[in-house]
């Protein structure tokens, strides 16, 4: 399962998924902000920069389908 965050919310340590370039999961290893852009390093990926209004697919945790432990 996923939650969309903008940049402002990624935390260190996140597990996100850039969309645009690659369908990859990678961890946060920072998140600063320059100016109105969040400059987010990422694990064995580079920076991403996110503008205002932009986000990243974080993972919010998983799911096994049964609904008996609902």
């Amino acid at each position: 399962m996923f939650i969309r965050k903008s940049g402002e919310y990624v935390q260190i340590g996140d597990i996100v998924n850039d969309s645009k370039s690659d369908y990859d999961f990678h961890v946060v290893l920072n998140n600063q902000k320059y100016r109105s852009v969040n400059k987010i390093a990422l694990k064995n990926h580079g920076v991403v920069n996110l503008a205002e209004g932009d986000w990243l697919n974080c993972i919010l945790g998983t799911w096994d389908g049964n609904v008996e432990k609902l």
